[in-house]
């Protein structure tokens, strides 16, 4: 019985401003044929504030596309728009390699991905990306500290890690590679810290440029399809994926406390690392409730696969999706937001008044799911991550 896996994260997050926003690659193998050739599966999130949309070519000669579909997965006007890109392609042989992305003459997307797909001497397959959910920008009041992580897992079980891009790799993993001043730290579990600031000379926009990468826990032999073998000990990396958004430090709120003035998810919305499972096929309903006190909730945006569907309002959504059998043995990062609208009153000075001035103040609290299927047969008992 073919089932998917899901494992919930919260976040605080939004979308807003720069034309590029973020992104996020991962690969799948899909069959090795007779002649050493391989098919394989490219999987890509990118997040534009148009609906603009980022290509691949073949990286080797010899490569060949057989699909490529581009499809909307959410936007807000005049915010962000998200489109995952999914490329089937057949290689001459499972030989690493590295995929970078174009879009246009004007707008410059600079990372990349390092896809291995060697098989493995200790799984006896092929080896996967990591994976991880990823939101095109992350919010946090400049009042209120907040140490996250991001959800990522490995269908190998290896150790995933995460850095900081570096641009003197080859090829160069970002352009301009300057890290955040706003985040004390970045740990190799994905976890990183945005402390309080004490003024709003913080607030602003920050890129934050980051590569996941697998471990294995043992020394591991890599084959290619041609018999040629590599050896991998532990603590070198296999795979190199990026992962990119936004931090936006912002205006301060009144209370940090989840539920006053930032929305907080309650009732039957899935727990912080909740699993779930759904059968190939069969629809999956995420029920989802938010609420806050001295807010009102306005909208849910969410991330994840394609067909992948949301409905309701007023703090009460739905999202919705069915996997097919092509999806068996991947992993589809998923993540979902309410977002928040409340009154900010602020005192100005003009020539000796003080009126009293209202803006409208969003804050968004993300969750993330990640779907993962396990390509489960009739001898293979069911792994859940915890």
């Amino acid at each position: 019985m073919k089932r998917l896996l899901l494992l919930l994260l919260l976040f605080i997050l939004c979308c807003d401003c720069s034309e590029f926003q973020g992104g996020v690659m991962t690969y799948h193998h899909r069959k090795t044929l007779q002649n050493g050739s391989v098919e394989m599966e490219i999987r890509h999130k990118t997040i534009f504030k148009s609906c603009t949309v980022a290509h691949f070519s073949c990286p080797s000669e010899g490569c060949v596309t057989l699909s490529y579909t581009d499809t909307l997965i959410d936007n807000a006007t005049g915010n962000f728009c998200q489109i995952e890109s999914v490329w089937t392609l057949r290689a001459l042989s499972n030989a690493p390699f590295v995929l970078s992305p174009t879009v246009n003459e004007v707008i410059d997307v600079s990372f990349s991905a390092l896809v291995d797909l060697r098989n493995r001497s200790d799984t006896g397959r092929p080896n996967n990306s990591p994976q991880a959910t990823v939101p095109p920008i992350i919010r946090v009041p400049w009042n209120c500290p907040r140490y996250e992580y991001l959800a990522t897992s490995d269908l190998d079980g290896d150790s995933v890690q995460c850095r900081f891009t570096v641009k003197n790799m080859n090829p160069p993993e970002c352009e301009q590679c300057t890290t955040p001043s706003v985040i004390d730290y970045i740990s190799y579990l994905c976890s990183f810290y945005v402390p309080s600031s004490s003024s709003n000379s913080s607030q602003g926009l920050y890129a934050v440029q980051m590569v996941l990468e697998d471990n294995s826990w043992t020394r591991i032999v890599l084959t290619q399809t041609d018999g040629t073998q590599e050896v991998k000990n532990i603590g070198q990396s296999l795979s190199k994926i990026p992962v990119q958004f936004l931090l936006s430090v912002e205006a301060a709120v009144p209370s940090c406390s989840l539920g006053d003035y930032l929305p907080e998810f309650v009732s039957s919305t899935p727990p912080k690392g909740a699993v779930l499972y759904v059968q190939v096929n069969e629809i999956l309903h995420i029920n989802i409730t938010a609420q806050a006190s001295n807010s009102t909730i306005s909208a849910l945006l969410f991330s994840g696969p394609s067909r992948m569907t949301k409905s309701g309002s007023g703090g009460q959504y739905v999202l919705s999706w069915s996997p097919v059998e092509s999806e068996e043995e991947q992993t589809h990062p998923v993540c979902f937001s309410v977002q928040a609208l409340y009154k900010v009153s602020s005192l100005f000075k003009s020539e000796g008044e003080h009126p009293e001035h209202s803006e409208n103040c969003q804050y968004t609290n993300w969750a993330f799911l990640e779907v993962m299927e396990l390509g489960i047969r009739a001898s293979w008992p069911i792994y859940s991550l915890s």
